[in-house]
């Protein structure tokens, strides 16, 4: 699943090796070991924003993070930013899938809306899917329908 996610500097970096992190999902994102150990890797620096793929969610619910691979540096004038009427929503297991509906564009939802949605659907973290299917979109539309 690809996504846009802002990295921050770890200021709280203790033992570990992550340099800088995320928390755009309103849950920890940090980039790969395994991405991190290729030659030519180009590690996000902070403030910077990035299209990432989600590899995997460590643990579900409030715990653990989201480890991720960037895919492009995204600057922040290309951004498209979702509002009501241009996405639909649907939770999946405690995450709150917010499926633009018209894809191909690098979007992101506002941190205002992402934190009222969280707290409306009690959602642990809020995921804006750049690669969704039109399937996605259909059974989305059907459920919120329902």
């Amino acid at each position: 699943m690809l996504c846009i996610l802002k990295f921050f500097t770890n200021n709280n970096k203790g033992s570990s090796d992550n340099d800088v992190i995320s928390r755009t999902l309103l849950k920890i994102a940090v980039v790969s070991r395994h991405y991190k150990q290729k030659p030519d890797a180009v590690l996000p620096k902070h403030g910077e924003l990035w299209v990432v793929k989600i590899i995997k969610e460590t643990s579900t619910g409030n715990e653990g993070a989201f480890i991720c691979e960037p895919i492009r540096k995204v600057e922040e004038s290309s951004l498209m930013h979702l509002v009501p009427g241009l996405f639909c929503k649907q939770l999946v297991k405690g995450k709150l899938m917010v499926y633009p509906k018209k894809p191909g564009y690098d979007w992101i939802l506002p941190l205002v809306h992402k934190k009222h949605m969280a707290d409306q659907h009690n959602a642990h973290c809020i995921i804006v899917p750049l690669d969704a299917s039109d399937q996605d979109l259909k059974d989305c539309e059907a459920a919120e329908k329902a």
